[in-house]
């Protein structure tokens, strides 16, 4: 299921990529926020600063996990494949 929802395809390339680099972009803007705010330049309050990092992370920890689990579970099938032809090689 994880696999499934990490490798869904959209535009050629898989979920787990936009989510990336959304990721990314979302970390680039929270700093961007901070450095502008120093700097005087108030288009975007500093108020946002903290929401933008939480969601940053949240983001982060998405990604992170749904790459985690895929290799995890990817691995566990083909070794549970495996283990099943042995077994039955042996008898």
């Amino acid at each position: 299921m994880l696999t499934e929802i990490s490798y869904f395809i959209i535009f050629g390339r898989p979920l787990i990529m936009y989510l990336g680099i959304v990721t990314l972009l979302m970390f680039l803007v929270t700093a961007s926020v901070a450095i502008l705010n120093m700097k005087g330049i108030d288009t975007i309050p500093l108020v946002w600063h903290p929401r933008f990092a939480v969601l940053s992370i949240y983001l982060a920890l998405a990604h992170g996990m749904l790459g985690i689990l895929c290799v995890f579970l990817k691995n566990r099938k083909k070794n549970d494949v495996y283990a099943g032809q042995k077994a039955t090689q042996r008898v």
